[in-house]
This record gives structure tokens, sequence and C-alpha cells, in this order.
């Protein structure tokens, strides 16, 4: 597989990246406090195998053309949680502006927490950022509690701190349960449980969820309703809200006291996502049924959809820089990025659509619509004008303009599939071997003197004098595809009939004295006597 070596400094370090694919996105799941590695690897995983649910229907393949990783953004937890909480409160500070230094908010908290442990994870986050997006891939962070502060300060420090500050349009993020009073730029509206109580921390509800599984809180009921003024009954509570029914404030009483325990469990990532309530441990105490709901989970999926299909409409970080061989089936590009001029491709391009997005296919670069696995030569329907098409959806083509183009100052036609060049100023006949090499000395490989191989190479048209007698794939290629379409195309641009046989430069195996003659149009294929006079068409390289 080619690779593509870009470099560039990020932070006083370089980055070298390979293989550029404008077609991914790779998604981060940054977790918040009390969070072992294990669980964050485990949240991230979850949220994968929502993504493949939701957005691409179970279909892994369609997963995989669009989505590079998703992974988790880890940030530490210390002592037990203290310490987690006590980063969280100098991260919440410093972002909203009320404190410049963590290092000297953190120093009297030394024992617990250092600082260098909340840069480590931070410089960790900014490096997998920096990453993805040099390699092509567009960011989505899915924060969730503290992560939100993370992803706030990493966005920061990569966007604004380095070299990457044109990338913001390619770093989204959607946010769940944010103790921050404001949303992260490139972030969806909070997505909080309206009874989460560390999302109440950021005192920003303009997108709190109605929670239909919540702690116990008491209404009086309607005499009207046929019951006793003193009669109560639960308007929230553990329970969902289409269990309540009309249950008397006695019968709760045993429970109370018990659920009013959980407030903060509702605040996991696990049950934003339509999981068991506290992993199944806090049942209905009714039936005994685990308590969940997707209500949730279905705005988070909403908000992960909306931002896969922005990133994925983005334009290409890299434009045309110089075409090479247009309206030929050898039409290439280089490409240049728009927004960093020290990231380099230095590999040629197959532009099958010079707007769209770099990336590769089987080990060559392409600029197209996404999705192509394959470069095609041959295929259903082409036409004479159509070179390369790219298999995806769009089916892209590169266009050789005119097939053949005859330059009539000149005297040549250029065959823009192969790039080679054609005499085509006299039907000239030669013998393949001269009378005395033929007849005389019988030296049956000896081309000089009067044959068809001195005849070309003494030959100087159009200005040229690299011309030679062609091979026997030469001479068949030119009339590829051996339609009638394409022989009356032949016969249409060619001044001297193409449709006839013309010699080869190839002797036939076992008989010595013959030669191959390749007819133009069809592709045919015969020998005769190298003695004998037949028709000469020379070729060169074509530029």
């Amino acid at each position: 597989m080619k690779k593509l070596f870009l470099l560039i400094l990020v932070f006083g370090s370089y980055i070298y990246a390979l293989e550029i694919d404008e077609c991914k996105t790779d998604v981060y799941f940054a977790n918040g406090i009390l969070t072992n590695e294990g669980t964050a690897s485990s949240n991230a995983l979850l949220l994968k195998f929502s993504i493949i649910e939701k957005r691409y229907k179970g279909n892994i393949k369609e997963y995989k053309k669009h989505i590079g990783k998703v992974k988790e953004a880890y940030n530490e937890t210390h002592f037990g949680g203290l310490g987690d909480l006590l980063e969280s409160l100098a991260q919440k500070l410093g972002v909203q502006g009320h404190i410049d230094d963590l290092a000297s908010f953190f120093s009297p908290f030394s024992s617990l927490i250092q600082k260098t442990s909340h840069d480590r994870n931070l410089e960790t986050q900014i490096a997998s950022y920096a990453d993805s997006i040099v390699h092509g891939h567009k960011v989505l962070v899915v924060a969730h509690s503290q992560g939100n502060l993370f992803t706030y300060e990493a966005r920061e420090k990569l966007l604004f701190g380095s070299k990457l500050g044109w990338a913001s349009k390619y770093f989204q993020v959607v946010s769940i349960a944010s103790p921050a009073m404001f949303a992260i730029p490139g972030g969806t509206p909070l997505i909080s449980w309206d009874n989460d109580l560390v999302a109440w921390l950021g005192i920003y509800n303009s997108s709190m969820v109605h929670n239909p599984i919540r702690k116990v809180d008491w209404q009086r009921l309607s005499p009207a309703i046929g019951l006793g003024t003193t009669a109560q009954k639960p308007t929230s509570n553990y329970i969902n809200d289409s269990q309540v029914g009309t249950v008397y404030k006695k019968d709760w009483k045993a429970y109370e006291g018990i659920l009013s325990k959980f407030d903060s469990v509702v605040h996991a990532f696990t049950f934003y996502m339509g999981e068991d309530l506290a992993g199944g441990k806090i049942l209905n105490p009714f039936d005994g049924s685990k308590l969940h709901t997707d209500k949730a989970k279905n705005l988070i999926m909403h908000a992960v959809d909306e931002k896969l299909t922005y990133l994925e409409n983005l334009d290409s970080q890299w434009e045309t820089d110089q075409e090479f061989d247009k309206n030929t089936c050898n039409y290439r590009i280089t490409v240049k990025h728009r927004y960093y001029s020290s990231l380099e491709i230095g590999e040629k391009v197959y532009p099958f659509n010079g707007s769209k997005k770099l990336y590769q296919v089987n080990g060559e670069y392409v600029k197209a619509s996404c999705g192509g696995e394959n470069i095609l030569e041959t295929w259903d329907g082409k036409k004479d004008n159509e070179c390369l098409m790219i298999d995806n959806v769009e089916k892209e083509k590169i266009l050789g303009g005119q097939r053949y183009i005859r330059d009539d100052d000149k005297d040549v036609v250029l065959d823009t599939n192969t790039s080679l060049m054609w005499q085509d100023n006299v039907l000239a006949k030669k013998p393949w071997l001269s009378f005395d090499n033929m007849y005389v000395k019988k030296r049956y490989m000896d081309t000089s003197g009067n044959s068809a191989t001195t005849y070309c190479t003494d030959l100087t048209l159009g200005g040229y004098k690299d011309w030679r007698l062609p091979s026997i794939d030469e001479l068949e290629s030119v009339g590829r595809p051996h339609t009638r379409e394409n022989r009356n195309l032949m016969l249409s641009v060619f001044r001297v009939n193409p449709s006839l046989y013309y010699w080869s430069n190839a002797t036939v195996a076992g008989q010595i004295i013959s030669a191959w003659q390749v007819h133009l149009t069809s592709g045919h294929q015969t020998y005769t006597r190298k003695g004998f006079h037949c028709r000469v068409r020379c070729v060169r390289a074509g530029q």
C-alpha cells in the first residue's frame, strides 16, 4: 500500500500521518468522574454498538466505510473520587474564568491529586484528536459529565494552541450530563436528566430531559376522582411514570427512604444510554422489574446522527494543485491542503471528482465521493470517452475527452487510452526483412536494410525521431474495444485506413521466416513471410 507522509508540528511534537482517509470520522467517548479505564472502554463499546444499530441499521460494512474508530478519551479517577471532585471543580472554575492558574489551585491538594495527572490525561486526548485530524478524519467527541470539561480544555488547546486552528469545524461534540454552565463550541445543547444532580451543578437546564424514572415525590389526590382528600399518590419516583398508578402514600413508606438514596445513579452514562438503572440493582419495588428508559438515548443518538451527517458533508481539506494529461485517460492531479501548507502529498491522485474527498482505493489515492472500493477499467455501458470508473454509488469517472486525437499539422494520432502516438501520414508498405537478409544471406532476425523496422527508426514525423515498429499488444490495443462503434470512430479520425493488417515486431514462434500482423480495428492476428511487402504504421510513446 502506498503511504502518504505528512509532517505537522503540534505543541512542539512531530506527528507523522499515513493513509489519509477523509471518508472516516473517529468517535471518542470522554468519561466522567468515578470511572475506571475498563468502564470507560465498556461505555465506548456501548456507544459503538448504538451507532451501528441506530445509524447503520446493523450494517457493519457501511459502518466501517464511515467510522474509523470508537474509543475512550480517558481521564483517570483519583483517590476514590475525591481527587476527581477537586479536579472537576478546578476545571469548572478555570473554564468559566474564575481561576487562571490550575497549578495554584491544585497545590494545596497535592497529596490528593497531582496536576501532572490532569495534564497527562489532557495531552493524551489532544494527541489522539490531532492524530485523527491529520489523517483526514473528522472528530466527534461524546462527552459525559467531567468529560465535558476535559473536552473543552482539549478543544481550546488543540485548535488555538497549535497549528490546527483551521480544524474547528472538523471537531464536533455531543454533551451529556455536563456540570459546565455553557455548551462546548461545536457541541449540542446539553442532554441531561432533569433529576441528575451532577448536571444541575451547571445550572444550564434549557435542554433538561424529563426523566420518567425518578425518586418519590407526593401529590394530594382530588376528591373528584372518588378518593378522599387525605389520599396521596407519588407523582415521581424511581418507577416508570406509567407504572405509578394510584398508589397510596402508606404503600410507599417502606420504600421512600431507600429510593431517595439513589438520586445520583441516574447520572451514569449507561442509564442515559437505555441500560438498566444501577446495573439492575435498583428494582421496581412492586413487581421486581428492572428500570430503564430509552428517552435520553434516543435524543443522544439523534444528536450523534446529526453530527456524523454534518461531518460527512464537510468540504475536503484538499484541493487540486497541478493537473497532468488533462482530457486523456492518464489524467492525474496533485493536491495541496486548503488550510495548512506544510501538509503535503507527493503522489499523483486519480481525480474522479476533484471537489470530493481524498482517500485510498487499493493503495492508490483518489479524489471522489466516498464509498469506492475498486478502480474499474471495464464496465457495462462504458462509452468511448470514459477511461476509468470508481465503484461508488455515484459511479464517478475519469474521462479522456476524445479517445483518438489527430494533430493535422503533425499527421499523427494520439490514443488517449494508452498514450501511444501513431503515424498517420502515408500508407507505407515494407518487407519485414530486406531482400538480401531474407533470400540471400538468410539472416531471418537481421532487420537492417530496407525493412519495416528500419523504416520506422529512420522516420522523422511531427518533429519526432523516436518512432519504432509496434508490438502485437500495442497494435491490438489501439482498436480495443473491438466494436463496430469503435471501428467507426477510428475510421472517422485516422486519415490513413486503420481497418487493415499491419506488421508487428514479433516473429512467429517455431517459424523464424514469418512475423505477426495485426488488424488494427478488429485486433485479429495473422502471420506472413517476412519477405512480403505489407503495411507499416509506426508508433512512439505519446506525451
